[in-house]
């Protein structure tokens, strides 16, 4: 809602134009993705344009384990900003599954993304580590 301030500087556009590319093979898929972002909001510190890449690595054998490698980059421009911003974020992720049962997955997932700005105060590292359940259908 505009009227709200916390959310009146998101009000605009956003256009988001991606492709995908999906090979496999027996027990094994890669995924690219190309993708490309453009903003255009009332506050032009959430309006970045964007390109990214990903790629996704799976193996997936028929004893129920599975394994997955991702590598991502995204590089974004502030141009409307008074000093305008870029960033680059890149990302590496791997994880290690277990299906039980066909319909319940357990994941455990590492990531490590490391954010590099023109200004110090976006640039960042994170490293994430999720265990999960999931029930598949």
């Amino acid at each position: 809602d505009e009227d709200d301030p916390l959310f009146a500087g998101i009000a605009g556009s956003r256009q988001r134009f991606d492709l995908r590319y999906r090979w496999y093979r027996d027990n094994h898929t890669v995924i690219f993705r190309l993708g490309a972002e453009d903003n255009d909001r009332l506050d032009p510190g959430v309006s970045p344009s964007r390109t990214r890449f990903h790629a996704d690595y799976r193996y997936q054998p028929s004893d129920g384990w599975g394994f997955e490698a991702g590598l991502g980059f995204r590089a974004s421009d502030y141009d409307d900003l008074d000093i305008a911003r870029t960033e680059d974020l890149t990302t590496i992720s791997a994880a290690l599954t277990r299906t039980v049962a066909e319909a319940w997955l357990f994941a455990l997932q590492y990531q490590y993304s490391e954010n590099d700005s023109n200004d110090p105060v976006f640039s960042y590292e994170r490293n994430l580590i999720t265990l999960g359940v999931l029930r598949t259908f």
